[in-house]
């Protein structure tokens, strides 16, 4: 009875000796390498703030806050420029009525000549296989 006391009693220790040895070696390498530790915190930061609702709304109106300020800025813009209307292609269809006129896309400096045919799609049969 002795004998298997003292062989459970060592194989507990080893075991104990192999799991403290393999936890002790993780734990260094993990505190050794700084992105790790930064990694980990930010994690436990972002875990702890998951209750914290009234950052996460106060967050959130600032986002909305930033495009309201913008989207304030492009009607300014849009009327300055004498377009109104409350949709893109509203705002569009009435800066090219006010502007269209005046800018007009260029005509080519030189015509294309007949022998300047367009380009052919590609079918099946212009292909051969030698």
């Amino acid at each position: 009875m002795d004998r298997q006391k003292c062989k459970r009693r060592r194989e507990l220790i080893g075991t104990f000796v192999v799991l403290l040895g393999l936890n002790g070696g993780g734990l260094g390498g993990f505190v050794q390498s700084p992105s790790r530790l930064l990694a980990f915190r930010e994690a436990m930061a972002d875990i702890r703030s998951v209750g914290d609702v009234a950052a996460m709304v106060a967050k959130y109106q600032v986002a909305l806050d930033e495009i309201a300020t913008r989207s304030n800025q492009i009607d300014q813009a849009t009327e300055a420029m004498g377009g109104e209307g409350k949709t893109t292609g509203q705002r569009n269809q009435k800066l090219q009525n006010a502007f269209g006129k005046q800018f007009k896309a260029p005509e080519p400096a030189v015509a294309p000549t007949s022998d300047q045919a367009p380009a052919k799609k590609a079918s099946a049969d212009s292909f051969s296989i030698n």
